[in-house]
């Protein structure tokens, strides 16, 4: 049964037997040298650069050999490199509504009677001279 409800999904062709299909790829073996995800160069460097005392040196280049870098400019390219080299930081999420209470989900009913009241609030401005 398997087979044929796999035959029907596949574009055509025989559908995969079960066991040691020759067509179904088992990857390479772990710790061949084709295994796993390759190193990232770039990464490497970037991390070699944040770790470095010499940052500061190697950003005075990057900002055109000028004398003196501020310290706005050397925080700003830390910043970069730090987030090129190990991942930008883990950003907080708010799961709970104002002062920790549930968040409010707003019904249709309740946004069409916003809808309304705020209509009527420019309706009565509009009639009294007051909004254009």
């Amino acid at each position: 049964m398997g087979a044929d409800k796999s035959a029907r999904k596949s574009a055509g062709g025989k559908p995969f037997e079960k066991g040691g299909d020759p067509r179904q790829g088992r990857g390479p073996k772990k710790g061949a040298p084709n295994a796993g995800r390759p190193p990232d160069e770039f990464k490497r460097t970037m991390r070699g650069i944040v770790s470095r005392k010499t940052v500061v040196e190697r950003l005075k280049k990057l900002t055109g050999g000028s004398a003196k870098v501020t310290d706005d400019v050397f925080l700003k390219a830390f910043k970069e490199v730090t987030d090129r080299g190990y991942g930008k930081a883990v950003q907080p999420l708010e799961h709970s509504g104002p002062d920790g209470d549930p968040i409010p989900i707003e019904t249709a009913d309740g946004a069409l009677g916003h809808i309304l009241r705020e209509l009527d609030g420019i309706a009565t401005r509009k009639r009294a001279g007051k909004d254009s």
